[in-house]
């Protein structure tokens, strides 16, 4: 139970002391002097209830949270700092005397901010405190990045995950309500399923192997099968373990004659519908240039102006699947909402498309970044006719090669939002140059691009990537690497107080 108590002032003593044995201070007591308390406990009033047991501030325990981020500290280590240091008691308003925290409720207050769907608060509120301070330009260069989170399951072969899935079901099972699965599971699926799904001890052998496969596709629709009829116990259908089940059989197997057999090459679900282990389905598979893993990916934004400290301003978590200008959007309306968009954003390649320039744009926002270049044998080629050898007139939907020929037709096509021309076979057969242009012995040239905002966009950004300036403007992305490494909250604190 939340009960809101007024922050009380720092201790006599405390400050007394703290004086004597750090007369210029350290980070943590900076951080109180330069910010207060940053939270209050109103910030939290909407992850306890009304009754119960009263809780320890929330207020104290944000702040320990941060601290221990800063420091790099587990609970009890950080439960410890606030028991023994001076400067800790300072931050918190502790006597020195004071040792009512313990190591748990730490873990108790992280937990509820994830099942309250709020995470980023304790940023966000110190996000405020930091621009009240001045210490956020407006409108200023933020930059962003992406990193790689590995998530703490075994890596499987195919058979090992469509057994272990199984095994994890009937577990969940005889956990939720052991009465559900007795009398109704063969004898066999204990020989099955009792120990962890291993290759050293699956079948080995062609034949055999594909029996065990298909044994394992029957034994998991009978499965469910039971779960779904009306007979089931209430509430074991919805069980994480049971729907990682159901999902894995819609995605690995298929049903044929009364049989089950593996999805082969175009029948395999789509990979971001896959998931890396039945503990964690919100885990995927993600590959990030030459490098892959099973996971999350992490989207980190942080201040680059020039003598100002470098704040981080936003950090979101998402699917390993989902690519990094899939976000682009997300992260700009991230900062608006948090009223601190950034007039320049700086992000790397995987951030960047036609459309994002234009709508960049459209919010007063300039979005640097490395347009891809330029796909076809013609862009790699000395002398070939690449799209920009082409005079494309939107106003009249035409486009003029370079030998003064004009396009035959010209297509909107909605999914995705390009334009699409071909230019008249005849033309294309008589044309001299013809070898610049195509390697088709009979074919015409066709060209497919963007509207013409994002067109113009988008060529614009090619050209001065090319220009002898981009070094300059593109080395304000150069640290943020760096910053991905570490926590958020450490580095916002630390970068602010050094």
């Amino acid at each position: 139970m939340l009960k809101p108590t007024p922050i009380p002032p720092i201790p006599r003593d405390t400050n007394r002391v703290i004086c004597a044995i750090l007369p210029n201070g350290n980070a943590i007591t900076r951080l109180r002097d330069e910010f207060g308390t940053i939270y209050v406990d109103q910030d939290f009033k909407d992850l306890f209830p009304t009754t119960g047991q009263p809780a320890i501030a929330p207020w104290r325990l944000a702040l320990v949270t941060v601290f221990q981020f800063f420091e790099n500290l587990s609970d009890r280590q950080a439960v410890h700092a606030v028991l023994t240091r001076i400067d800790w008691k300072y931050a918190l308003s502790f006597k020195l005397t004071d040792s009512s925290l313990d190591h748990t409720v730490l873990s108790e207050f992280r937990t509820r901010l994830v099942n309250g769907n709020q995470e980023l608060l304790l940023l966000d509120k110190m996000l405020k405190a930091f621009n009240a301070k001045g210490l956020l330009k407006t409108r200023g260069r933020q930059r962003t990045d992406s990193t790689h989170i590995l998530s703490n399951v075994r890596l499987m072969t195919r058979l090992e995950y469509v057994t272990e899935t199984m095994r994890a079901a009937l577990n969940a099972l005889a956990s939720y309500n052991p009465e559900s699965i007795q009398g109704i599971t063969p004898i066999v699926w204990f020989e099955r399923y009792s120990r962890r799904a291993e290759e050293y001890h699956l079948p080995r052998g062609k034949q055999v192997r594909e029996d065990f496969i298909a044994s394992v596709g029957d034994d998991g629709y009978t499965l469910i099968e039971l779960v779904s009829s009306k007979e089931a116990p209430f509430g074991i259908k919805d069980l994480p373990a049971v729907d990682a089940l159901c999902r894995m059989w819609a995605l690995e197997y298929i049903r044929e004659n009364g049989r089950s057999r593996w999805r082969e090459g175009t029948e395999l679900g789509a990979p971001r519908e896959r998931f890396s282990s039945p503990y964690d389905t919100e885990a995927h598979h993600g590959i990030k240039g030459s490098r892959g893993w099973d996971g999350y990916k992490v989207h980190f934004t942080e201040t680059c102006d020039q003598d100002m400290p470098n704040v981080i301003t936003h950090v979101e978590t998402t699917s390993a699947v989902l690519t990094d200008v899939e976000r682009t959007q997300a992260i700009q309306e991230a900062l608006n909402a948090k009223q601190i968009e950034p007039g320049e954003h700086v992000v790397d390649s995987g951030y960047v498309s036609a459309k994002l320039f234009v709508s960049s744009q459209k919010r007063g926002m300039k979005l640097v970044g490395p347009a891809r270049p330029m796909q076809g044998w013609q862009a790699h080629t000395e002398g070939a006719y690449d799209i920009t050898k082409f005079k494309v007139n939107f106003k009249r939907q035409m486009v003029t090669c370079p030998q003064k020929k004009k396009s035959a037709s010209w297509k909107v096509k909605p999914k995705p939002n390009q334009i699409h021309v071909r230019f008249k076979r005849s033309d294309c057969m008589k044309c001299r140059f013809r070898v610049l242009c195509l390697k088709s012995v009979n074919g015409a040239r066709s060209l497919t691009f963007q509207p013409e905002q994002e067109f113009k966009m988008l060529y614009a950004q090619r050209a001065l990537v090319a220009s002898p300036d981009w070094k300059t403007v593109f080395n304000a992305r150069a640290g943020i690497e760096g910053s991905a490494g570490c926590s958020s909250l450490g580095v916002a604190t630390l970068e602010v107080l050094w």
